[in-house]
């Protein structure tokens, strides 16, 4: 997985035609992208909002929109201790 924009971008507030401090504050466009081999079609068909009609054959179209999701990855430390990340709502 790979996770970008959790930092925020910083603003430069100016007074008096000079830089008076930076704002940072939050997070920023959070974006997760994901790698996986040997997905299961309907969980990807899930996730892309495709549905199935009452013939089996899945279609796509202008109602198409996928739901929100939510991801939890877990690693670990250069010292082995167990690390969690979640992303709890995303499209």
């Amino acid at each position: 997985a790979d996770i970008s924009g959790l930092d925020a971008e910083a603003i430069k507030v100016f007074a008096s035609n000079g830089p008076y401090y930076i704002s940072k504050k939050g997070s920023g466009d959070v974006k997760q992208t994901i790698g996986i081999m040997e997905l299961p079609f309907e969980l990807g068909q899930e996730l892309l909002g495709r549905q199935k009609n009452a013939d089996g054959i899945v279609t796509v179209g202008k109602n198409t929109a996928p739901p929100y999701a939510s991801c939890v990855m877990e690693s670990e430390t250069l010292r082995g201790e167990p690390v969690f990340f979640a992303l709890l709502k995303g499209k």
